[in-house]
């Protein structure tokens, strides 16, 4: 029987078109970016009571979103790995970074950039369920496999898709 790993998409929060004279790459998060990582703490924290692997674009967003909320993956900031691979990478660019991560956990939290962290969702799945990931948006989807190199597309469950707006203020 095989084991079951877990995915976990995350799209970086908001971030600020302020200064149009940064670099796509250097955009930091805005300030309802960086609320909206504190406001998905106590649901974020839901989706896994495991230690993840976590690997995230290197992009200024990306990085600071990855560090905002990786103790909600049991992770700490330095297991975090960083590659340019995810900067704007298509889903396929995608499953193939996962493809070749280390199998030193059943969780994997992605955190990367649409358009292709949507298209990898609805493909992993083989559903259109989830059109479009908003930012901070975190789609679960779980694998019947024992490596990450045996995850490929359809072969995916949905378990789970929230995104910051679904939060009722408290």
């Amino acid at each position: 029987m095989l084991n079951q790993k877990t995915i976990i998409l995350l799209r970086h929060a908001k971030s600020s078109w302020a200064s149009s004279e940064l670099d796509d790459y250097d955009r930091p998060l805005n300030e309802r970016g960086l609320n909206d990582t504190v406001k998905c703490e106590k649901l974020y924290k839901t989706l896994t009571n495991s230690k993840c692997q976590i690997i995230s674009s290197s992009a200024k967003r990306t990085k600071q979103t990855a560090k905002k909320t990786c103790h909600y993956f049991n992770c700490s900031e330095q297991d975090i790995v960083w590659t340019k691979a995810l900067y704007l990478a298509s889903a396929k660019e995608m499953l193939t970074v996962i493809n070749q991560q280390p199998n030193l956990e059943d969780t994997l939290v992605v955190v990367g950039h649409n358009n292709g962290i949507s298209r990898l969702a609805q493909l992993l799945t083989n559903s259109n369920e989830i059109a479009h990931m908003p930012t901070l948006s975190a789609v679960k989807i779980n694998f019947e496999a024992d490596n990450w190199n045996e995850i490929f597309l359809g072969n995916g469950v949905l378990e789970s898709f929230f995104y910051p707006k679904m939060i009722k203020p408290t």
